[in-house]
């Protein structure tokens, strides 16, 4: 009977909670990753169209720059390697140097005549 009534004054044991303590680089990185995506959405806004994409200056239609790889920049962003190009000017001029400019000529031989 002390078996019974020790047993049911007993106090049931409660699942230790496990704190989700993230470390100072996790916190950062979605730190990092909600700013990304604020700033991703804020650019799609028409507040940044006639802005720089690198500093954001406001631009009129003399100072606009369109690169080739599709982004607007002032003056002082224009040149590739301002504001991080992502064309790969190399790869077409391989292009229009070998492919478009320069075909391949061939004669027509006796052979296929007779």
């Amino acid at each position: 009977m002390e078996e019974k009534t020790t047993a049911a004054a007993a106090p049931a044991p409660v699942p230790p909670s496990v704190p989700s303590a993230l470390t100072d680089a996790e916190i950062k990185k979605m730190q990092d990753r909600d700013w990304q995506e604020r700033c991703r959405k804020a650019k799609e806004n028409d507040y940044y169209k006639n802005r720089c994409a690198e500093c954001y200056k406001k631009m009129g239609l003399a100072m606009r720059f369109e690169c080739r790889c599709g982004k607007v920049c002032c003056l002082s962003h224009r040149n590739s390697e301002a504001h991080h190009c992502s064309f790969n000017y190399q790869r077409a001029g391989v292009i229009s140097i070998i492919i478009r400019d320069n075909p391949v000529v061939q004669a027509d031989k006796l052979r296929d005549r007779i």
